[in-house]
């Protein structure tokens, strides 16, 4: 059996799987009711393609390895409940689930980001289609499955830039204190889901209008909303992190993970902050945090640490105590969310008439309550909001400050315990 060694960022996720936000899902409504059959043969055609995905976790020693396994049984029907967790060392760590006219991936993050995870989607639609009759054109990120995967697909990306850095960098960016987190009173359960779904055209030019790009007007709107809600009194920064992909600014067409996050924040106890304010002081916080040196560095720093031959003698029980506490410290305490933009998420021409939606939803953490992501197709841009409690305060506070800036918002659901999303 083939093995390959979990990349420099998918590492860690053995280690900490309870603690960080460890999986990511795609979904596609589609213009009639999925077919199981062809899904499973769409899937069996593509797997050659992506060697690292039809994987199972073994420990060699005192670290975790990725190798060839079985693909039986990775796609059922949907149950009510999403994100379920995965076992990564008895199955396959993804899944795909389908629902009446919907078709959706799970993945655990130790195979790939969501971008990543997005052309393993987009291709396995493109062959579904395809087996239904439909021509495909295949490009860089629907891909053909008869050709063969390369050495820079597979591989760990973080490997070929890694290697200039002089270690300047690392998982918390500097940040040494907590940040404010979102805890209202309600109990916890599973994952509900809150879509805002917006002309993308009206978003922009909003954003516009505010001398910014989307992201960072997404961002600072995000922030915003939890400083409404309850972030105004608090003497803690509200900080969310962003996920930034490194492929196009590397060159680097890798189906692993491939992105490191940058933080934005505000300290609420300084002064009384407006959007306005807000956008002007996160602008600049991700713009200071784009330079292709700090992420070489923080590379090095990252590849060091979990290439070496020490970290391969430390025995694995230390290594999941030494993580899962700096997950903690270092990792979710210090923001109050996760905002994650996937950006276009297109398909091929032949089959846009075919997916009606595309959109990308961030799993739960152990910690934070909400999560937000976006993704732009069919002319709309989604907001996509997944939260661990029922309050509903900040998703309704940024869709009044949106509806209050004009544009025009439909609201959808899917309530714990559905398999429906229902207009709202």
């Amino acid at each position: 059996m083939k093995t390959y060694k979990p990349d420099s960022a998918g590492v860690i996720y053995p280690y900490i799987k309870e603690h960080w936000n460890t999986q990511f899902r795609l979904e596609a409504e589609l213009d009639a009711p999925v077919d199981e059959a062809t899904v499973k043969k769409a899937l069996s055609d593509i797997r050659k393609r992506f060697p690292t995905y039809f994987v199972k976790l073994v420990k060699r020693g005192q670290v975790y390895l990725l190798e060839e396994a079985d693909s039986d049984n990775l796609v059922s029907e949907e149950g009510p409940q999403i994100f379920k967790d995965f076992d990564p060392e008895k199955e396959i760590p993804f899944r795909v689930l389908f629902f009446k006219n919907r078709l959706a991936l799970e993945a655990y993050h130790i195979l790939s980001d969501a971008t990543g995870g997005l052309i393993f989607f987009k291709t396995l639609l493109g062959q579904y289609y395809h087996l239904l009759g439909k021509e495909i054109e295949y490009d860089s990120q629907t891909l053909c499955p008869l050709d063969e995967p390369t050495e820079e697909e597979t591989g760990d990306p973080f490997l070929n830039i890694y290697n200039k850095g002089n270690g300047n960098g690392g998982f918390s960016g500097g940040i040494s204190s907590f940040s404010y987190q979102y805890c209202p009173k309600e109990p916890r359960t599973t994952l509900g889901v809150t879509i805002l779904q917006i002309p993308f055209a009206e978003i922009r030019a909003l954003a516009k209008q505010h001398n910014t790009t989307l992201g960072v007007y997404i961002a600072a709107l995000y922030i915003y909303s939890f400083y409404l809600y309850d972030g105004k009194n608090q003497k803690r920064d509200i900080r969310i992190s962003m996920p930034i992909d490194l492929r196009r600014r590397f060159d680097i067409q890798s189906m692993r993970n491939f992105s490191l996050s940058s933080t934005l924040g505000i300290s609420p106890k300084k002064e009384n902050w407006t959007l306005e304010k807000i956008i002007e002081t996160v602008g600049p916080q991700l713009q200071s945090q784009l330079g292709i040196d700090r992420f070489i560095n923080e590379a090095y720093t990252n590849v060091s640490a979990t290439n070496s031959k020490i970290f391969e003698l430390i025995p694995v029980p230390l290594k999941k105590f030494a993580f899962s506490l700096g997950a903690d410290l270092m990792g979710e305490r210090l923001l109050a969310s996760t905002f994650s933009n996937l950006g276009p998420a297109d398909v091929p021409a032949s089959i846009k008439e075919n997916v009606l939606s595309l959109r990308m939803l961030l799993g739960e953490d152990r910690i934070k309550q909400i999560n937000l992501s976006s993704t732009t197709y069919n002319g709309n841009l989604e907001l996509i909001f997944t939260s661990r409690v029922e309050n509903q305060s900040v998703q309704n506070i940024m869709e009044t400050l949106l509806k209050e800036s004009g544009v025009n918002i439909k609201r959808i659901e899917r309530k714990v315990g559905s398999r429906e999303y229902v207009p709202m």
